[in-house]
């Protein structure tokens, strides 16, 4: 390697740990939002795995229906992992992408609602007639270690928007860059949820989906 590659790469090494650096302290304006969407999810998750419980046949019901859903957009525990992976990701990025989206909603916060929406629908197929842990353990939490922070990740983006634009609405004088907050939050969206998605997508795809067929 020449001189002059190996300060082109030094230099590209510095510019990711830079940006990387700054992600983790621009992380202070979205701490409060990823906090509260977590706690949502878990709530929801829980009116979702008793509403379940209560109404087992309606649930199944509407599960078959959102499972036909999935395996339309190539979704499928029977899939080669290798394009099941790329579904996974188009999918969440689909879902993470409008949780941003509608941030620009002003007053009515609805990235908070659609994380209860899927805290809820999480809930809900958490009753499979299996140890809820065995499925916790085996279904959800190898690539809900990355995919959950990811979605929560996109939903504060989205308040951060959201709180921005009503700050901007009611003060009018008030000194907000509306450009540079939607960059603040594009930037994350670009060097933190994405490359998040692609590892929860690789998981689930080459790992979660082997541990459900042995275990579940």
């Amino acid at each position: 390697m020449s001189p002059l590659e190996l300060k082109d790469r030094k230099s590209i090494l510095l510019y990711i740990r830079n940006i990387y650096r700054n992600e983790i302290v621009k992380f202070s304006a979205f701490k409060f939002h990823f906090y509260i969407c977590s706690f949502l999810f878990v709530l929801m998750a829980f009116v979702g795995y008793y509403i379940a419980i209560s109404f087992p046949e309606f649930i199944q019901a509407y599960l078959d229906n959102k499972r036909s859903g999935l395996n339309g957009k190539g979704i499928s525990i029977k899939s080669e992992s290798f394009p099941l992976m790329l579904s996974l990701f188009k999918n969440n990025l689909t879902s993470c992408y409008i949780y941003i989206l509608v941030g620009f909603i002003p007053f009515i916060f609805a990235p908070y609602l659609y994380v209860c929406m899927n805290g809820l629908i999480i809930g809900e197929q958490l009753i499979k007639g299996i140890s809820l842990s065995k499925i916790i353990l085996v279904g959800l939490l190898p690539h809900g270690i990355t995919e959950l922070p990811a979605l929560f990740l996109s939903a504060s983006i989205g308040i951060y928007f959201c709180m921005h634009l009503i700050r901007k609405i009611i003060k009018r004088n008030a000194n907000i860059q509306m450009k540079q907050v939607i960059k603040n939050g594009l930037t994350t969206f670009v060097f933190v949820v994405i490359p998040l998605l692609i590892v929860s997508a690789f998981i689930e795809a080459f790992i979660t989906k082997f541990l459900i067929l042995d275990f579940l």
